[in-house]
Parts: structure tokens; sequence; C-alpha cells
């Protein structure tokens, strides 16, 4: 029943990001905004491929202690960089 409620509250807290990641693409693309979000979905997208590979083999080779943290210190890496948007300043 953890395990349930605590991927529920992870996965539901990724979708409150949601509306900040968009409207950052939208705002900093202007008249490209359609370019920026393409490439926020393709990198996006390819760690959604890498990650379940990535995670089966941590867990394979180190353990899945080793695999969930390896998995919190991306996440945490990928807060600390939603610091350095300047959503107010166009990338183009």
């Amino acid at each position: 029943m953890m395990n349930v409620l605590w991927l529920s509250v992870s996965l539901g807290s990724l979708g409150l990001t949601m509306s900040a990641s968009w409207s950052s693409v939208i705002t900093m693309g202007g008249k490209f905004a359609g370019s920026v979000s393409g490439w926020m979905n393709f990198w996006g997208n390819i760690g959604g491929v890498l990650a379940p590979t990535v995670t089966a083999w941590f867990a394979t080779n180190y353990g899945w202690q080793a695999a969930l943290a390896a998995t919190a210190v991306t996440g945490i890496c990928g807060a600390i960089a939603w610091f350095f948007v300047k959503p107010d300043k166009a990338i183009v």
C-alpha cells in the first residue's frame, strides 16, 4: 500500500509542473514556441525511453536502493535546473 501511495503522490506531483513548463516555453519561445516546445518534448521523451533501461541496469548491478537513489538525484537536479530558467527572457 505504501508503494502505491508514494507512486501516486510522485506521479500526481509531476502533473503540477506541466503548467509552469508549458507557459515558460511559450513565453521564452515567442514566435518560435512550437520549435522550443518540440525540443522540450524531444528531450523529455529521450529521458522517458532511457529511464527504464538505465533503472533496470542500476537495479541489476547495484540493487534497487541505488536505482531509486539515482532516480531521486536526477529529479533533484531537474528541480535545481528550474532555478536557472528565466521565463521573462526570450531565448530566441
